[in-house]
């Protein structure tokens, strides 16, 4: 069995976040003020500069108007689909 690091774990939510924003049409700075996060931390998170924080993941969330529970089964289906 592959075991994947945190980090890991948290690069693939970030992508499925990143994902969701450019599906709704929305740019990082139409992101950065509907979360009060500045565009840099958008820049940064989306490009792996910045660890996600769980608080950061809740509040994308929330602004994307994406169920949280619903990116961690996103996620460990991309992952489970990478590890086989």
């Amino acid at each position: 069995m592959l075991k994947i690091s945190s980090k890991d774990y948290a690069a693939v939510i970030v992508f499925l976040l990143e994902t969701e924003r450019r599906k709704q049409g929305l740019s990082q700075n139409d992101l950065a003020f509907k979360t009060q996060f500045s565009r840099s931390d958008i820049s940064h998170l989306e490009s792996g500069r910045k660890e996600l924080k769980i608080y950061e993941m809740i509040t994308l969330c929330n602004a994307l108007k994406v169920d949280f529970s619903h990116i961690i089964q996103q996620a460990n289906e991309k992952i489970v689909s990478f590890t086989k």
